[in-house]
């Protein structure tokens, strides 16, 4: 199934695929280490706590790997009159209140200031979709009626966000 990137968004998944392995050769090692020169596996904690980390490691990259080769780059589009990657969209919830959604690329998501990804299910619900638009969204064992009141093309606030989401310093906390 294709995950949807935005260009910096693929790059710095390549770069955490790669620092991802690096990290992996480090526990290989560790796993020899453990085991010694007569490759003692039998009840030995150390051995067994890196090889499981070992093999926690080989299936994050997997997936990650996965990510890489089913991308798909997607231009952020200057338009808005259709929810899309990028767009802010201004939603009526249950005819109460209005939220205001940003909608990110894949591993973009930043809840507590708006910003969702595309995979999410508000997000799923609101792609593609126009002003006047409503659409029910079943969230945490209820329903959300949300109508769409406005889209707003990609923004400074988007971009910053993205930004702050590659930046190096969140690279390395990101687990």
């Amino acid at each position: 199934m294709p995950k949807y990137f935005t260009t910096e968004g693929l790059e710095f998944l390549k770069r955490r695929v790669g620092e991802k392995e690096s990290k992996k050769r480090a526990i290989g090692n560790e796993v020899g280490e453990a085991a010694g020169d007569n490759c003692d596996w039998h009840d030995n904690a150390p051995f067994e706590d890196a090889r499981a980390r070992l093999e926690l490691a080989s299936a994050d990259i997997g997936r990650l790997r996965a990510d890489v080769n089913d991308a798909v780059v997607v231009a952020i589009n200057e338009q808005a009159d259709k929810v899309a990657i990028g767009t802010a969209v201004t939603v009526d919830v249950d005819g109460k209140a209005e939220k205001t959604y940003i909608i990110g690329a894949a591993y973009e998501s930043v809840p507590k200031e708006g910003l969702v990804a595309y995979d999410t299910p508000i997000a799923l619900a609101l792609l593609g979709m126009s002003v006047g638009d409503t659409v029910e969204v079943p969230l945490r064992g209820r329903t959300m009626e949300l109508t769409i009141k406005s889209i707003l093309p990609p923004s400074a606030r988007y971009q910053k966000l993205v930004q702050r989401i590659y930046s190096p310093s969140q690279a390395g906390g990101q687990e």
